[in-house]
């Protein structure tokens, strides 16, 4: 009889089972709150021969097709999107526990690191780091929490804003 340990690896899956290699990992921010944690991040690429066959497709049916790729994320993507790898991807998938968003990736140009991909979600920038997107932090003392919770509701005096 097998042990657990033997046909299962430190990741709790089969090795005969591979995850695709559309379906990126992600980092959690550190001051996210719980809805802003991503599961996990699918990559497309925009499909040039199927965006026209949409279309085409949307025009026979009478704008129908529009409205229900409009409702239905899956639909929206198996019409307009083919899976690809993140260096070939165009659009990600962000999935967390509450929702699922389709967001355009922005090609960045950085002196230190050259360029790279970069995605926002819930106003939070992650970029790829080899194999998984990671959170893009600036170097600060304060938290972003603290900053978000003492200047969300605005400055109330001019003292505060010269600080």
């Amino acid at each position: 009889m097998l042990k657990q340990s033997e046909y299962t690896s430190d990741t709790g899956t089969s090795p005969l089972i591979s995850v695709p290699s559309h379906i990126i990992s992600c980092e959690k921010y550190r001051d996210a709150e719980e809805e802003n944690h991503i599961i996990e991040v699918q990559c497309y690429q925009l499909s040039l021969l199927k965006s026209v066959g949409f279309y085409l497709l949307c025009l026979a049916s009478g704008g129908i097709l529009f409205l229900l790729q409009w409702w239905f994320l899956n639909l929206h993507l198996s019409l307009r999107y083919d899976k690809a790898s993140p260096q070939n991807a165009t659009h990600v998938v962000v999935k967390s526990n509450y929702s699922s968003d389709l967001i355009k990736l922005t090609l960045k140009s950085t002196i230190t690191y050259g360029d790279l991909l970069i995605f926002e979600y819930h106003f939070l920038p992650y970029f790829l780091h080899g194999d998984k997107f990671s959170p893009l932090y600036m170097e600060t003392a304060i938290n972003y929490k603290h900053l978000i919770d003492k200047y969300s509701p605005g400055i109330s005096n001019i003292q505060t804003y010269k600080l």
